[in-house]
């Protein structure tokens, strides 16, 4: 994996453009708990396909971006109390437990994307990060896991700092608070229905799942196709495989791809000087395995 090449990368645009218009909005937060919370959460979402049949695509995507648009318009603000460098160890934490839990990667997407909307709203202290960063992935699990895992797992990776009680009254600020709208597409969902496309090499699938994890450290997900785009070619630059030709069967945004290809390059060297962050640890295992397999 060559990641000398995150200083000069250059974007491969292989879909029609589709300019986007800002979203903005307003809105008002309550910090009311309460710990006299049952919640039964329905098993009635279904994970989305990894590979959906191309002549529904049309169709699918049309709706999944509709109901994105209101997801980025309800959701786009800032949260005053909240630096980004808690918020970069709260993302390498939840990426160790998607590891340690054994999630899938759709899990840990969705996972920090309900994580970030909750962050945009104010009243979210920093004492309290890891407590909503474990409800986030427990939602998400419930969601996109075949067996989801228990509460009690939860809170065991927590290091027992957090009871069900209060793991409960989270849940239910967060589903409040997203007026239970937390089914929604990742950019994990467009990077699967690219890959499904063409026969992507063993290194290349690796790299993507790298580049995948990186771009949960970007600030704003609210851009799930023009993310996805980015991941792939970014992806495509580090293993030299620029000539495997991925079919987008969604619409992106040329301009917002080559300033997210320049942010995950960024983000992925910044990672690489953190000694034990967890994107570090991953690349260097894989340079390692890579290295012995040669060497056989």
């Amino acid at each position: 994996m060559d990641l000398t090449i995150l200083d000069n990368i250059h974007p491969v645009i292989l879909s029609p453009l589709d300019p986007k218009s800002p979203f903005s909005t307003k809105y008002e937060t309550s910090d009311e708990y309460s710990y006299e919370y049952s919640f039964n959460f329905d098993d009635d979402y279904k994970s989305l396909p990894s590979k959906t049949p191309l002549e529904y695509v049309p169709n699918t995507i049309s709706s999944i971006n509709k109901h994105q648009q209101l997801i980025r318009c309800q959701f786009i603000g800032s949260s005053d109390e909240i630096r980004n460098d808690f918020r970069i160890i709260v993302i390498d934490w939840c990426i160790r437990v998607y590891f340690e839990m054994k999630l899938n990667m759709e899990t840990l997407t969705l996972g920090i994307y309900i994580f970030n909307s909750i962050l945009r709203r104010k009243g979210i202290k920093r004492c309290h990060l890891q407590l909503f960063a474990a409800t986030s992935l427990w939602i998400a699990s419930k969601i996109e896991e075949t067996s989801t895992p228990t509460l009690s797992d939860y809170i065991t990776v927590c290091s027992d700092s957090y009871s069900a009680k209060e793991f409960y009254a989270c849940e239910k600020y967060i589903l409040r608070a997203m007026n239970y709208d937390v089914a929604f597409a990742t950019h994990e969902f467009y990077v699967q229905l690219a890959l499904g496309t063409f026969f992507a090499s063993e290194k290349y699938q690796k790299a993507v799942e790298i580049v995948s994890l990186v771009s949960l450290f970007l600030d704003d997900l609210t851009d799930p196709q023009n993310i996805a785009s980015a991941i792939l070619n970014v992806s495509s630059s580090i293993t030299h495989e620029s000539e495997s030709i991925w079919k987008l069967s969604f619409h992106i945004n040329e301009p917002a791809v080559n300033d997210l290809i320049r942010q995950l390059s960024v983000i992925f060297k910044a990672q690489l000087t953190y000694k034990n962050g967890i994107i570090r640890q991953k690349v260097k295992a894989y340079n390692e395995k890579m290295s012995s397999n040669n060497i056989a």
